[in-house]
């Protein structure tokens, strides 16, 4: 009885391994990728990357995965984020946050596309923000200092 459970148990997730298999390349004429030239480290999620080149995709149109590879081969990160929109011109583009010295990716566009990927603010980030944020009303500047 077990053998015939784990039987049907393997053959599930066989079929759902192919049929994701096939979904993602049924998808891959839709994936979109960014080659750019990072001049500083920056925070990934809650990985921290050096500067260099690196491969940025978003793997569908719904714009909900970011994937972050370094050209030189070490690490990539894959994030999921929530799909967003924007007007104006259709260029590619990474956007990050910045406080201090310290830089976190916030969102990826690419080119010709109205539908990006917006990454949800880490801890750290959040962490930095607030503490920049009272330091800024302690000295009693308007705006925060990042």
């Amino acid at each position: 009885m077990t053998k015939q459970v784990l039987k049907v148990a393997a053959m599930l997730m066989l079929i759902a391994a192919l049929t994701a298999a096939s979904a993602a390349t049924a998808n891959g004429k839709s994936t979109k990728r960014l080659v750019v030239q990072v001049p500083f480290d920056f925070n990934v999620s809650d990985q921290a990357v050096p500067a260099g080149q690196y491969e940025v995709i978003i793997p569908s149109k719904t714009g909900d995965a970011l994937s972050v590879r370094n050209r030189d081969g070490k690490g990539q990160t894959m994030i999921l984020g929530r799909s967003a929109e924007r007007g104006g011109k259709m260029i590619a583009k990474l956007v990050f946050h910045r406080y201090g010295s310290t830089y976190f990716l916030a969102q990826a566009w690419m080119s010709g596309d109205n539908a990006g990927c917006e990454l949800s603010k880490t801890k750290q980030e959040r962490s930095l923000e607030r503490e920049l944020g009272k330091i800024a009303a302690y000295r009693g500047d308007a705006k925060p200092l990042y």
